[in-house]
């Protein structure tokens, strides 16, 4: 059988309650006590039907609806048969037992989530202190003089306020917690939610002695059973009680808005209560505000640990971001970035420096014969040898590929054999000979203040150095930037050459003469 939708269910649930307004008054009567027992039938009919693994929660649901239906029966027989309600009565016994029915329902589901959850406790607790306050504020005067003096009755208004804010306060824990998935969390939260409100408009228009909308009233108590039998007939109802997998969340707005509310709260009640006269229950007020206050005041703390490890895990993930800016992945040594910065950095102080550019010989020997992995060891080795013997008065830095960058201080021929002395410390891959490189240095002096000029000469060299059959190292001179230019304007040229007949082949016969002929 197809379950039911939420729109689906929704729809029917308006449909039936818009029905319900239009019932004459007995009708009204007949239909709410008889919700109450359908709840429970509901519910059981959920439990042998999906067979949940937590049903004690569900179980004790179903006999709280029961309870109520029993309690409205009997307040339908009191007015009926006497034409008036006694307060308290049986019927307000059957009401307050379902009332802590209830609340072992959803105490016992949100213990078998074992999931403890300290921040929507706290959350709950204030908002019950602050309901407390409020109520008893403006409902302790008309609740007890509606008791007549009777220590009975105002013991069982006491209990119906207590209950409430009790249920309340489970029903806000179960909305901020993780007992159970949210749909089923929500269903149960917004059905018990309709009948709290339900209730307090019952209390507060019987004690005002206004007429009361009693359909509307009605609306509420009948829309709590219809959303918890569709609840419990849902496949979803099997996860109350059981560890949801989504993380309750601090939403720092909400939590904030709570901290003005309560703030405000404290000295607004205060005020009220001068203002309605004071009275002997002042030191109530004074202990629910300290209560209110240490409360916030936990919620403040929390907040600002939070934010505290916020900050802490946003300058981590700084850090890390430019590490990967600024570091190349595999050597752990800076980026051309940092070289470029850095020469900048140097041509500011005007002293005198040298950078050189190192380009491994036959790296490409190396990852076809061997493979990439000794490629990326020989690299990794190659860095770890200059960091060592350069120290840390010089910067080597990985400009990609198998080319590596030193930037130092004093002449470049000094450089040229440190550097020399390194890349023998290494040795390559299946032989014990030295790392074979061609080297090119440029000395600042030789660069017009230009960290890319000074670049350009030192590959300029290095590629001299490798034409020359590399493992050596070459100094820039001025001579190597005219050949460049001239071998550059050969090459352009050249094909225009071509293609003019400039070019005239004069060819060399090659004779291979016998010593006998």
């Amino acid at each position: 059988m197809r379950p039911i939708t939420g729109t689906g269910a929704a729809l029917a649930g308006a449909l039936l309650l818009s029905l319900y307004l239009v019932l004459p008054q007995l009708a009204r009567n007949m239909v709410l006590d008889a919700a109450g027992f359908g709840c429970a039938a509901a519910i059981l009919v959920g439990l042998r039907r999906h067979r949940p693994l937590h049903a004690s929660p569900w179980l004790l649901l179903a006999t709280g609806a029961l309870l109520l239906g029993v309690g409205n029966v009997t307040f339908t027989v009191y007015r009926t048969g006497v034409g008036a309600v006694p307060f308290p009565s049986w019927a307000d016994a059957l009401v307050l037992a379902a009332y802590t029915v209830w609340a072992v329902a959803l105490a016992l589901a949100l213990s078998r989530s074992r999931t403890p959850d300290a921040l929507a406790w706290q959350d709950a607790a204030t908002w019950a202190v602050a309901g407390l306050l409020v109520a008893w504020e403006w409902l302790r005067e008309p609740m007890f003089a509606a008791s007549g003096g009777s220590s009975a009755a105002a013991a069982v208004a006491v209990g119906y306020l207590l209950l409430d804010l009790t249920l309340l306060v489970l029903l806000v824990r179960l909305v901020a917690g993780r007992a159970g998935s949210p749909r089923v969390r929500k269903g149960v939260a917004l059905s018990l939610g309709c009948f709290l409100v339900s209730d307090a408009l019952f209390v507060l228009y019987g004690l005002s002695g206004t007429d009361q909308p009693r359909a509307a009233i009605e609306l509420g108590w009948l829309a709590c059973y219809l959303g918890l039998s569709a609840t419990a007939l849902h496949p979803s109802m099997v996860e109350l009680g059981a560890t949801s997998q989504q993380r309750s969340r601090d939403r720092g707005d909400r939590h904030q808005l709570l901290l003005i509310v309560i703030a405000l709260l404290c000295p607004a009640l205060a005020l009220l209560h001068d203002l309605r006269g004071g009275g002997e229950d002042l030191g109530v007020i004074l202990v629910g505000a300290s209560t209110l206050f240490l409360l916030t005041s936990l919620r403040g703390a929390r907040l600002l640990r939070e934010l505290s490890r916020l900050t802490g895990e946003l300058r981590i993930r700084e850090s890390e971001l430019e590490y990967r800016a600024t570091r190349d992945p595999l050597t752990g040594l800076p980026n051309r970035t940092v070289l470029q910065e850095q020469l900048d950095v140097r041509f500011e102080r005007a002293e005198p420096f040298s950078v050189a550019l190192i380009d491994l010989d036959d790296f490409k020997e190396v990852n076809d014969t061997w493979g990439h992995d000794v490629g990326d060891q020989l690299l990794v080795s190659v860095a770890d040898c200059l960091r060592t013997g350069l120290g840390t008065s010089a910067l080597v830095s990985r400009l990609g590929g198998d080319e590596f960058a030193v930037l130092a201080d004093g002449d470049p021929h000094s450089l040229a054999a440190l550097l020399d002395r390194c890349l023998h410390s290494c040795t390559s891959p299946g032989t014990d000979e030295p790392v074979r490189a061609s080297i090119g240095i440029c000395s600042s002096s030789s660069a017009d203040d230009t960290s890319n000029e000074l670049l350009r000469h030192a590959d300029l060299a290095m590629y001299v150095a490798k034409r020359a059959g590399g493992g050596g190292a070459r100094v820039h001179e001025p001579s190597m930037s005219q050949d460049a230019a001239a071998a550059l304007d050969r090459g352009s040229r050249l094909p225009s050459a071509l293609q003019a007949g400039e070019l005239t082949a004069w060819f060399q016969p090659v004779i291979e003469r016998k010593p006998d002929a």
